[in-house]
């Protein structure tokens, strides 16, 4: 929303349009917080981070207003109401009053910047003259630059000691360590686990120096305002590749929507869509041009002794369903304004692992009122299957007519049979067991077990490929220690 400045409202006019212009200027402006953000170069304070350090408007004089523009050394700045200077650029010596009643002096000149190690070096010969004067202890209500925002006693206590770099320097550390990242995270295995599904930060490291050397190739996606957010100063600095990566791998993990993640990381909502739609092409096109599906010889290296009685099995297939949410058509009648226009619909997709519990084939995305038998035979998993091989179904997926292999499938004996084969009933139950831990990898995904959000819908084939690419690379293989990733 624009704020109109007082200025621009008064003008040679009769007074209802002027008293109009006015009431006009006072709701614009209603309901919202400036945040005050320092105009010295190479200074990041804002009050959004910094609620203990106050904020100097430039001196309504013009010789006083030029001196703090040479100090900080913007001569051409064009000052306003809002353009401030925060109490880091002023000394200790041009404050007088305590608490609440702390001041500016009247004749006070920002002398500590980051070009002169915040007064440890000599100051320039053409601003020495001005802090040296002597000090004016005479304080005037006509000038507004002499009033100051309350402080709170401990916040004093704390900055009359401590050195304006070094105040600087540990609120940036705070709020740094209090953003979400890898940095944050890196001592602590159990975090990583929670947050990206990688059993430990070497294991997370070790993929991200698979993919780092592509990232520099990624695609960005534009910002709305970009350009805008990025000169607003008392920002913290934008994320670096790998905490991008580590938001993408939260959201994916644990399902938090934009806001949560926009709060936790400490960027702008706009930031959070940017960084999620990146990532998610970025991580479809390098993963996914790496073959996945595994050779006959390969698979049978690696069974598992569950799979002993099914030993010619190449891949175990299942739909895995998940709920979305989708708009409705939008009403022409005003009457229907309010109604909901959205709805839960699911999807689902074919997804096939091998019997060692590697993800071998991904499927697009169905509707889920499309039948199985239709689902399957336009996932594209057909041409894959041999004649010498086999494949594992559910037994009310009826395919038989569909592949050229051989169809196993499990079911439970009849109650006649229990006592004449318990051995093999029993060995049935472990590779159900077994099969259900498989499926679980890509199940336990947060973002999945929940109804997806509108604003997600559009990468939803990305993202769940995405999850079940990256299923290879936080797990080993179930029931063989010895396989190693590298080897697919």
């Amino acid at each position: 929303m624009q704020v109109i400045r007082v200025e621009e409202v008064v003008s040679p006019v009769s007074p209802q349009s002027k008293k109009r212009k006015m009431s006009l200027m006072v709701n614009t402006t209603k309901g919202q917080q400036r945040n005050d953000y320092c105009s010295v170069p190479q200074c990041l304070v804002s009050s959004r981070f910094w609620p203990s350090v106050s904020f100097h408007p430039f001196p309504a004089d013009e010789d006083s207003r030029k001196k703090w523009l040479v100090n900080i050394r913007r001569e051409s700045l064009k000052t306003a109401s809002y353009t401030k200077v925060c109490s880091f650029h002023f000394k200790n010596s041009d404050y007088v009053g305590e608490g609440t009643q702390r001041r500016l002096k009247q004749h006070a000149v920002p002398s500590l910047f980051n070009w002169n190690d915040y007064g440890q070096t000599e100051p320039d010969e053409e601003t020495s003259s001005e802090t040296d004067r002597p000090a004016v202890y005479t304080l005037t209500d006509d000038h507004s630059y002499c009033r100051v925002p309350g402080y709170s006693d401990v916040s004093l206590a704390h900055m009359d000691h401590c050195h304006p770099v070094e105040e600087n320097e540990r609120l940036m550390h705070s709020a740094r360590a209090a953003r979400f990242g890898i940095l944050r995270f890196a001592d602590s295995d159990q975090a990583i686990r929670l947050y990206t599904r990688f059993p430990t930060y070497n294991h997370l490291m070790a993929f991200w120096h698979l993919i780092e050397p592509a990232v520099a190739k990624k695609v960005h996606f534009p910002v709305r305002n970009k350009r805008k957010e990025l000169a607003q100063p008392g920002r913290l600095p934008p994320l670096s590749s790998i905490d991008e990566f580590f938001l993408f791998m939260t959201r994916l993990v644990q399902g938090l929507d934009v806001l949560d993640l926009s709060v936790c990381f400490m960027v702008e909502k706009s930031t959070v869509i940017h960084i999620i739609a990146s990532w998610s092409n970025f991580l479809y096109c390098t993963l996914g041009s790496i073959p996945m599906w595994m050779s006959k010889e390969n698979v049978k290296a690696h069974l598992p002794v569950e799979f002993e009685c099914y030993p010619d099995t190449q891949v175990v297939l299942d739909f895995i369903e998940f709920r979305c949410r989708t708009p409705l058509c939008h009403f022409s009648n005003d009457d229907l304004y309010h109604a909901k226009l959205e709805s839960d619909c699911t999807l689902k997709a074919l997804v096939g692992m091998a019997p060692h519990g590697m993800v071998t084939f991904v499927s697009s995305l169905f509707p889920g009122s499309l039948s199985d038998k239709e689902a399957f035979k336009g996932s594209g998993i057909i041409p894959l299957l041999t004649p010498d091989t086999a494949i594992m179904v559910d037994k009310s997926l009826k395919v038989d007519d569909l592949v050229p292999c051989k169809v196993n499938r499990l079911s439970f004996l009849s109650k006649e049979k229990e006592r004449v084969v318990f051995n093999t009933k029993q060995s049935i139950a472990l590779l159900r067991m077994h099969i259900d831990m498989m499926f679980q990898r890509v199940k336990e995904y947060m973002l999945f077990r929940s109804v997806i959000s509108l604003s997600t819908t559009r990468s939803l084939n990305q993202l769940f490929s995405i999850a079940c690419m990256m299923a290879n690379y936080q797990n080993g293989a179930l029931g063989n220690a010895e396989f190693n990733i590298e080897m697919m």
